[in-house]
């Protein structure tokens, strides 16, 4: 299942939806029989085919990630999300842990990752009123191919660089400081401070190393691996899960087998493709050199009853009858 990317366009920058089911803003299947519905419908006709049995215990009807190319030429505004423990109760929706992965970076292509001192919201909450936050966080120079995993609560941004995100399908993006362009309203913006500043890790972030190669996420919320292509890959499936695939260099096409023959769906860079929960394997053929794709999964599932012991068989109540009791009638 192949999605059109849909615009949103934003005042610092650019920003191409891949694979969205945000409500307000829902992904189109470009191929197959179901071609011209949007994700949400999807979801709504095939949520166990498509996301799984496990996903659909804890994310329902909506699809549990986003896929997003950033083109950051300006710096973004400083942003926090929450987690899901807190955005669920508070907001109703997920929270958000994403992967940025850097596809291009001009000179001055840098993430701006945590604070680098330990601060507190009588620190942060002025600084990023004047905008001299920017000086307590940790900027990082970026190259193509570099990646971070951004935790829910941690400050984050970004400049001179285009991104890959894979996040948790949720519309919150709270904004600490636009830079003084004054480019949103600015109702909003002090509310999304005040309401973040709870959220916010104000420990010093130990500066992350940029990751090159491997499992890039590892959370139950987001799994991205980054796969180098140079032969023909056969993946086997057995966690009852769907796989998004993203190309971020080269080209290859994925391929899965039917009762109707091969199934193909091509990928170029900063394209994606949804392999459904019920695909039990594919294939997946490179068609040049140096060509790399990330695959990205979720873990979270509904979680077990607490109350429920599994070890202790089932007893009838006080006064109930079973088959086996005497007293049991037709």
């Amino acid at each position: 299942m192949k999605f059109i990317p849909l615009e949103e366009k934003f005042s610092w920058g650019e920003t191409s939806h891949l694979i969205a089911d945000l409500g307000y803003l829902d992904s189109i299947l470009k191929e197959g029989w179901l071609a011209g519905n949007s994700i949400g419908e999807l979801m709504d006709m095939y949520v166990d085919r498509v996301s799984g049995e496990k996903a659909f215990g804890f994310y329902g009807r909506q699809f549990p990630l986003c896929v997003r190319v950033i083109d950051a030429k300006k710096r973004m505004p400083l942003t926090v999300h929450p987690d899901d423990e807190t955005a669920g109760p508070r907001f109703d929706f997920l929270g958000k842990s994403k992967l940025w992965y850097v596809l291009s970076a001009g000179p001055g292509g840098r993430i701006s990752y945590g604070f680098n001192i330990d601060a507190d919201a009588s620190q942060v909450y002025p600084s990023c009123l004047d905008g001299s936050v920017y000086g307590m966080l940790n900027n990082i120079p970026v190259k193509p191919g570099d990646s971070f995993h951004i935790l829910p609560g941690t400050v984050h941004c970004a400049e001179d660089v285009v991104l890959l995100e894979i996040c948790e399908s949720s519309p919150l993006d709270f904004v600490l400081c636009d830079w003084g362009r004054g480019e949103s309203d600015p109702d909003n913006d002090s509310l999304g401070l005040v309401e973040a500043l709870d959220m916010i890790d104000y420990r010093a972030a130990r500066k992350p190393v940029p990751s090159d190669a491997g499992l890039l996420a590892d959370s139950d919320e987001i799994v991205v691996r980054k796969m180098r292509l140079e032969f023909p890959l056969h993946v086997d499936r057995e966690d009852d899960s769907f796989a998004v695939y993203c190309c971020v260099s080269g080209n290859a096409s994925v391929q899965v087998s039917s009762e109707n023959g091969i199934i193909q769906s091509e990928l170029k860079i900063g394209e994606s493709v949804l392999v459904p929960a019920e695909v039990e394997s594919l294939e997946l053929v490179p068609h040049t050199d140096g060509t790399v794709l990330l695959e990205a999964y979720v873990r979270k599932g509904a979680g077990e009853d607490g109350y429920i012991n599994p070890d202790v068989e089932d007893t009838p109540e006080d006064g109930e009858f079973t088959q086996d009791d005497e007293n049991y009638m037709d």
